[in-house]
């Protein structure tokens, strides 16, 4: 192989000369199919000795930035998986499916098995509660839990949140203090409630939506009721979200992308 060099360097045979940096150095040689000591680079008029020969800026450079790369990779790349999955869980905790307007009206489509007088006994007990939740006024909390709630015996209330299921006339008390405090404003469907009964006893329910500063969520609400001396109390009263978040699945399907909304 000829010398790519100068001219006067043309006529002789080229070595290579790599060193453990990855530096790689064109030497034009003068001995044909040999590795000699003693070399005359191309780019000097001298002779050199080929052992001697680096190239310190260029493969130190280098492997400082072999070494950097590495080490970006190293602490860089768990803390981007960790901001990725981070991201990931909020979004999908945010990122929500939730019945469109369609669908909550199909809920109460029918309006269930009881009587006319059952059933509006049962409405007008439904319009206290709501007016008590639209109110959320706490110095009228004890008489309306006296006008919807029996005293002395077994109620029960259940709520949207973690462990949020308590039993007692007492219980029930705070329980509703508390969604007159810090819940958001209640608003339910009362006029299209799905009402049935049996002797006595009458089940409801009816959707609405739980209004926040910011957001708005759609809600289910389902009660068990008495009569008692003509009047219809709360024996049990159930809210439950009507969204969930989205699931990898839903997030595929583009038929459930209109339903999709951030909480």
């Amino acid at each position: 192989m000829q010398c790519e060099g100068p001219p006067q360097h043309r006529d002789l045979p080229r070595c290579v000369y790599d060193d453990c940096l990855g530096c790689t150095i064109w030497y034009c040689c003068k001995n044909a199919g040999e590795r000699p000591n003693i070399c005359r680079p191309w780019t000097r008029n001298s002779i050199v000795d080929l052992s001697t020969v680096r190239c310190p800026r260029r493969s130190t450079l280098d492997l400082n930035l072999k070494t950097h790369s590495r080490y970006a990779l190293f602490v860089l790349g768990p803390c981007l998986l960790f901001v990725g999955f981070a991201v990931g869980w909020k979004t999908s905790r945010l990122l929500v499916v939730s019945a469109d307007s369609e669908v909550q009206l199909k809920y109460l489509y029918n309006k269930g098995t009881a009587s006319d007088s059952v059933r509006a006994g049962v409405l007008d007990t439904l319009r206290k509660f709501q007016n008590g939740y639209r109110r959320r006024d706490l110095k009228h909390l004890d008489s309306f839990m006296e006008s919807l709630f029996p005293h002395d015996q077994d109620t029960r209330a259940i709520g949207t949140g973690f462990n949020e299921w308590v039993t007692g006339y007492d219980s029930v008390t705070r329980f509703i203090r508390t969604d007159w405090r810090v819940w958001g404003n209640v608003q339910l469907a009362v006029e299209d409630s799905v009402v049935s009964s049996s002797g006595n006893v009458a089940w409801l329910a009816t959707t609405g939506t739980v209004t926040f500063p910011d957001s708005s969520r759609p809600i289910r609400f389902t009660a068990v009721l008495t009569c008692q001396d003509s009047r219809w109390l709360f024996r049990q009263i159930q809210f439950q979200w009507d969204d969930q978040p989205v699931s990898f699945l839903e997030l595929m399907d583009n038929r459930a992308w209109p339903q999709f909304s951030f909480r």
